[in-house]
């Protein structure tokens, strides 16, 4: 089994004025493309529950025992929003979902498909609409150093955080997801991003919730939009316009989870869905 990789955290570093206008840029094209109302352009082709292990993913349990206090850090942000903070073993709405990229698959045509080590974890809260994503490796960045050349086609969060959703909801019909939170978020370019976004503003660092709320149609919330994290996002509503709805996201909370991940000041995005 390769063990996973994880990139060195660049703490407090700002984008420059090029990565941060590129992720304005895509970000305005995904704005649009939200806004869209054809439901079959970019739709994906990926809408059962049953393609997570046709492409090698298994489903399997979090046993880091980090998931409580990745809770505890983000019961401000669910308490304020009115929604459930209880994991569902304790009698709330959040259903813990983790999906390991772990088997190696062969295709229709005899192609096979090594399997990357990729990690897909959220927390699914169907009752209120609340999607947290935990722990979240790609296909790509666990391909790396590993001499695999070939990807998964089902290898995207958008996809696979939407069949995980559609899971939890039983299988068939989605219920409508109004809240997205990428918690202890590691990802350098949307940290860069967001570093940008506290430096044009003038302000030194994160704070708690609330935090910094941001509208998506202005330029810092469509830089956001551009980053990984959040057009991983916006794709998912964009792509699976037919079952979720025409969706939007219209505005953004940059904030800092209570515990801040192990270097204290990994940010959190709040995406609000309507």
């Amino acid at each position: 089994m390769f063990p996973s990789v994880m990139q060195p955290l660049e703490i407090n570093k700002p984008a420059t004025e090029k990565e941060y206008q590129d992720a304005t840029t895509k970000g305005a094209d995904l704005w649009k493309m939200m806004r869209a109302v054809d439901h079959q352009a970019l739709a994906s082709s990926f809408s059962t529950v049953g393609d997570l292990s046709k492409h090698g993913y298994t489903e399997s349990a979090f046993s880091s025992g980090l998931e409580e206090c990745d809770m505890a850090g983000l019961a401000s942000a669910l308490q304020d929003l009115n929604v459930d903070a209880k994991f569902a073993d304790d009698g709330g709405f959040n259903n813990e979902v983790r999906h390991k990229h772990n088997q190696d698959t062969t295709d229709a045509d005899g192609i096979q498909y090594p399997h990357t080590g990729a990690v897909f974890h959220q927390y699914c809260n169907p009752t209120d609409g609340v999607m947290i994503a935990a722990s979240n490796y790609s296909a790509a960045s666990e391909a790396k150093g590993k001499n695999i050349t070939l990807l998964p086609r089902l290898r995207y969060w958008s996809d696979v955080a939407y069949l995980q959703w559609l899971k939890v909801c039983g299988g068939t019909i989605p219920k409508p997801i109004r809240y997205v939170i990428r918690s202890t978020i590691t990802n350098n370019a949307t940290r860069k991003v967001l570093w940008k976004i506290l430096e044009r503003k003038g302000l030194d660092g994160y704070t708690q919730w609330p935090g910094l709320l941001i509208e998506v149609d202005s330029e810092e919330g469509k830089a956001i939009l551009g980053t990984p994290n959040g057009a991983s996002t916006a794709y998912m509503l964009i792509q699976h316009k037919r079952e979720l709805g025409n969706m939007q996201i219209n505005k953004v909370t940059v904030f800092l989870g209570k515990d801040g991940g192990g270097d204290g000041m990994c940010p959190s995005l709040c995406f609000w869905i309507a």
